[in-house]
């Protein structure tokens, strides 16, 4: 499995070596190793950019010197992924987000990172104003289903 944080940490080149990479653990390795998963933590199928299709093989009428490695290697995004990684368990990335949320309330946090993340809510308030709710709290849940679906 390899893990990506978005749509935009994969560029053309990197795709192209991780299309020989994976290609070459089928080719040496294909019985131990019949299925390879991309993860990618947040974001949707549809916003994925064509460099995931490219690791897998697909050209789609472009000239790039990749293999078809689509039927041993799928991409999963977002939700998709979490709820994959927990054996189709749909609420998993809600429970990841309760756990991070819940260690960020219990953390004992230093005064200069209090600062840090007052500033981050002041920004993000500004940026996401639909996400915040009437008490002034950030709405994460919300925010992850938009993002993730």
């Amino acid at each position: 499995m390899s893990l990506k944080s978005s749509r935009w940490t994969i560029q053309l080149t990197m795709a192209m070596e991780m299309n020989t990479a994976l290609n070459t653990i089928l080719t040496q390795h294909g019985d131990q190793f019949q299925q390879i998963v991309v993860g990618v933590l947040y974001g949707t199928q549809a916003g994925l950019t064509d460099k995931y299709d490219i690791l897998r093989g697909i050209n789609r009428g472009r000239v790039h010197n990749v293999v078809d490695i689509q039927a041993h290697v799928q991409v999963f995004a977002g939700r998709e992924f979490w709820s994959w990684l927990n054996g189709d368990e749909m609420a998993t990335q809600d429970w990841v987000l309760e756990g991070i949320l819940e260690g960020l309330r219990k953390a004992n946090c230093p005064e200069e990172c209090r600062d840090l993340l007052a500033n981050y809510r002041a920004a993000f308030a500004t940026k996401y104003a639909g996400h915040i709710n009437a008490d002034g709290t950030i709405n994460w849940q919300q925010l992850l289903t938009d993002i993730n679906g």
